[in-house]
């Protein structure tokens, strides 16, 4: 809410001045340090599971994960170890922790078993280290938590991903 007001007053202050201009300079530079080292925005993902322990690698999957300048995230995936609508879309908040850093966890919820393979009924848990690489770019490193319908751990991964902003 306080970041809202920031940008409120920022663009208030910024409007005038560029409104009198015959561009948009002012509010441009306005909103692009408001946006700087932030992973606002809609990103494609590029991202890789695997085994923590033993590096074995899963197949490679997209997703698309929106930020919104507020804190908020969600997301969904094309991850070919699920089987359709078997996790929900995912729902997510986000924090800067040093520019160009931040943090992002998420929760989804798995609806039913795998007939084979690991998925169980519960719930995923993903907590995310972002660094922004460029201003269209970042790299991501995870860890994965499963938890069946009771609350226990029952699975745990690790993931990396690259991603490309839309």
């Amino acid at each position: 809410m306080i970041r809202i007001s920031i940008l409120a007053v920022c663009l208030a202050a910024a409007l005038p001045t560029a409104s009198a201009r015959a561009d948009n300079t002012t509010a441009l530079a306005v909103l692009e340090a408001v946006y700087a080292n932030r992973p606002i925005g809609s990103w494609r993902f590029a991202a890789t599971t695997f085994n923590c322990e033993t590096a074995l690698l899963n197949p490679l999957f997209e997703s698309l994960l929106s930020f919104g300048l507020e804190g908020n995230e969600s997301e969904t995936t094309n991850n070919s170890m699920l089987q359709p609508a078997q996790r929900t879309p995912v729902s997510g908040t986000w924090q800067l922790t040093g520019a160009p850093r931040a943090t992002l966890t998420t929760e989804a919820f798995i609806l039913f078993s795998s007939d084979s393979g690991p998925m169980k009924q519960g719930s995923q848990t993903i907590r995310q280290d972002i660094r922004l690489t460029s201003k269209h770019s970042l790299a991501d490193t995870a860890t994965i938590i499963y938890r069946n319908s009771g609350g226990h751990v029952i699975l745990t991964g690790c993931a990396t991903a690259v991603g490309q902003w839309l």
